[in-house]
């Protein structure tokens, strides 16, 4: 049997450029993602067709690695609060450090992955997330990171 690999390509969606304020730096992942997607190995038997009931590639994460995130060093927050609706995860990074700290979006039916290095003074990172009242996640508020 042949290997069937499937290849993912993103489209006009960049990660927006963080806003940086006075020591603070906002980590913004675009809401959603649109993919082109190939497929390899199939054979001439087969035809390939988009299946139009499958929903978009939509923001499903934020994640802190130290270094580069194919390395998979992904970093627990120190603390995590719930108040209401509204969960707080804050990752603490000692300093001078010289590790180099990163952060991954992930998304919804994608394999693919947005990553960029966090500049060398950050100190502490914040991820907002919205709840249903049940716990539910409803969505990712965004990252805010504090520099030195």
């Amino acid at each position: 049997m042949k290997h069937q690999g499937m290849i993912l390509l993103l489209t006009a969606m960049a990660l927006p450029g963080a806003g940086a304020v006075a020591g603070e730096l906002r980590i913004d992942c675009p809401e959603s993602v649109a993919a082109l997607e190939s497929l390899d190995g199939a054979g001439e038997a087969w035809r390939v067709e988009t299946d139009l009931g499958k929903r978009g590639k939509f923001l499903d994460s934020i994640s802190v690695f130290s270094g580069p995130p194919a390395e998979m060093a992904s970093l627990v927050p120190d603390r995590t609060r719930r108040k209401k609706q509204l969960r707080t995860s804050t990752w603490q990074f000692a300093a001078p450090s010289t590790a180099a700290y990163w952060v991954a979006c992930t998304y919804t039916n994608s394999t693919l992955q947005l990553t960029r290095q966090l500049p060398s003074g950050v100190r502490r990172c914040e991820l907002g997330e919205r709840l249903l009242p049940n716990g539910v996640r409803l969505g990712i508020d965004g990252m805010k990171c504090e520099l030195d």
